[in-house]
């Protein structure tokens, strides 16, 4: 408690860009997409410099309606009554300009926890990964800002890899946050920063597994923030104090027993603490122009893979219902419905273990094909004699050494209606003939086996190079145990082909809930625990007359009839139903395991 105050993990608070917007709209007088425009900047900067400290207590904190007023009341409460001396760390999501974190530094004023809070925007977003140097320099040219930076002694900011992995592709924010922080250094040099320390928490995780990198822990630190990062830092004699994150299970097995730890915490100095000057002559950094056309080609074809209507049907419905929900927030961030899925909705950790339950970990490897091709001998030089590229693409060649098309493809079939009715006509299935040809029947109008074929085209042919490139490199038979895989995959199509039979024999009328239609029509997407739920809803086991007979007040001698019910249906369908659907939620538990994906 003497050493680290509440906790060796410290406190951080963490607030959305909208919450501090919705705040401060009237103080600042913040119109509707208004960014941190000069005169706003100005009257912000102002505001700051002037406002009055206001008394809270916890009634304050009972009433306030306002999420950032709420946190920084709360903190204000900690500070007087628990810990005087643990500073908090503020984390902004989705910061996209200066005037963010300037309100959030008004709201510290006036509630007077300005010299124990540390402000962190977080940049994860494409706009605010490639304007954060332009960001942190508007924050730093602030005079009220920058005195508070002084007076604090630290300048902290985020950076989010999981998020940023899947707007931009991994490739590219990786990149784009490695760029970063060389802009972060030079920032601080510009203005004389020289006693501030600059603190970076990367939150590296998910892109494959939960530590977001296939290497040992020194790969991964080296990964997440460069030697030629840190030596941004380290030339311009700036304190930097580099943050990051074990997450999930991934945090669990890295400090399982003793020796292990001892083993993870000296890879961890051993990283941090190696000579870096070797960085400055790295050929990915001394040849910009081939370095740029890679991760514009990348990022590039990355963004044209997002906003493809094929990749978003193969994120939605049928993929998200798959997973066991798990973590403290849902898989889908709130928000208005529409009517149409928006892949901007979905969480990261969910879009990856999507990708990784089709086989397909596509915001890794896609584009690299393209890039490749570029110049051939110019990317084989980089990635041979590169320590920095062999970083970045021994991860595309871990994720592609755990891909297979025809995992994606088999998908693609299981709603095909000709598969189905090819079943039915074989006579291969005599007893299966007619309840093929009912699945078929449900799937006429349905687009995801020409969807996810063409989508499953397109990352083939890109594939094809990078594959060809790498393929002395990879190892697709032991390692990560493809055969496996594809048992595991083969096995869950077996049993959602036998849900779908099963749910044939369902009645063909009934309630809609429960009919035979719209069980099997929920089945193609998947809808297993809303599938049970109106089964049993509709078709108990037993019902009890004695029950609620004996409470009429009107009686009758005649003995009530025996219990009721409907076992047959239970025993052949709802029981059968929910065992399968376990199953292939057990499945999905064992795929994620062979993406490295604990927890």
């Amino acid at each position: 408690m003497v050493a680290f105050g509440l906790g060796t993990a410290r406190i951080h608070f963490r607030l959305n860009n909208q919450h501090v917007v919705s705040a401060l709209k009237s103080t600042f007088g913040i119109a509707d997409h208004t960014s941190d425009k000069r005169t706003l900047l100005l009257r912000a900067s102002k505001l700051t410099k002037n406002v009055k400290v206001q008394p809270v207590n916890f009634g304050s904190l009972a009433l306030e309606k306002s999420t950032a007023h709420e946190k920084m009341i709360l903190t204000a409460q900690i500070h007087k009554y628990i810990d005087d001396e643990t500073p908090i760390r503020l984390l902004i999501a989705e910061c996209e300009d200066s005037l963010t974190p300037m309100g959030m530094l008004y709201l510290a004023k006036r509630y007077g926890i300005e010299k124990y809070l540390d402000i962190s925007p977080l940049f994860e977003t494409a706009d605010a990964l490639n304007n954060g140097g332009r960001i942190i320099g508007k924050m730093l040219k602030n005079e009220v800002y920058r005195e508070y930076i002084k007076d604090r002694g630290v300048f902290a900011i985020q950076t989010g890899f999981s998020d940023a992995g899947r707007f931009m592709g991994q490739i590219p924010a990786t990149l784009a946050i490695e760029r970063l922080h060389s802009h972060f250094a030079s920032q601080m040099e510009k203005f004389n920063l020289k006693n501030v320390t600059a603190v970076i928490f990367n939150t590296h995780g998910e892109s494959l597994g939960r530590g977001g990198h296939s290497g040992s822990i020194i790969d991964r630190i080296n990964y997440v923030m460069s030697p030629w990062a840190m030596r941004q830092f380290e030339k311009r004699l700036l304190p930097i104090c580099h943050e990051t994150s074990f997450q999930g299970g991934d945090g669990f097995m890295w400090f399982q027993t003793e020796d292990l730890t001892n083993a993870t915490i000296s890879s961890l100095l051993k990283a941090r603490y190696a000579n870096k000057e070797e960085a400055d002559i790295d050929i990915f950094y001394k040849d910009t122009d081939f370095s740029w056309d890679v991760f514009r080609t990348i990022s590039s074809q990355q963004e044209n893979l997002y906003n493809d209507p094929n990749y978003i049907k193969l994120l939605s419905g049928f993929g998200q219902n798959l997973l066991i929900p798990t973590g403290s927030r849902a898989s889908k961030r709130s928000k208005a419905e529409s009517g149409m899925f928006d892949p901007r909705q979905l969480r990261a950790i969910p879009h990856n273990a999507i990708l990784q339950q089709f086989g397909i970990p596509a915001n890794i490897f896609y584009g690299i094909g393209k890039a490749v091709s570029i110049d051939i001998e110019k990317f084989s030089n980089h990635y041979k004699n590169s320590p920095r590229a062999n970083s970045i693409f021994s991860l595309v060649i871990s994720s592609l050494e755990r891909t297979n098309m025809s995992i994606l493809s088999a998908y693609s079939r299981l709603f095909d209606p000709g598969f189905w009715v090819s079943r039915g006509i074989s006579s291969n299935e005599p007893r299966l003939e007619s309840k093929s040809l009912e699945v078929a029947a449900t799937l006429k109008s349905l687009s995801w086996r020409s969807q996810i074929m063409d989508l499953s085209n397109q990352l083939r042919i890109d594939t094809y190079n990078s594959i060809k490139f790498f393929e002395t490199q990879m190892n697709v038979s032991n390692d990560y145990n493809i055969e496996d895989l594809e048992i595991l995959h083969a096995l869950r199509l077996s049993i959602i082909m036998k849900m779908m039979i099963i749910a044939t024999e369902l009645p063909a009328a009934g309630e809609e809930s429960s009919s035979q239609i719209n069980v099997l029509q929920k089945l193609q997407t998947f809808q297993i625990d809303s599938i049970i739920k109106d089964l049993k809803d509709r078709y108990p086991e037993t019902r009890s007359a004695l029950e609620w007979t004996e409470q009429l007040q009107e009686k009758t001698n005649e003995p009530v009839a025996p219990p009721g019910g409907f076992p047959h249906i239970t025993e052949s369908i709802i029981k059968p139903l929910e065992r399968a659907g376990n199953l292939v939620r057990q499945i999905t538990v064992a795929i994620t395991h062979h993406y490295d994906a604990y927890g």
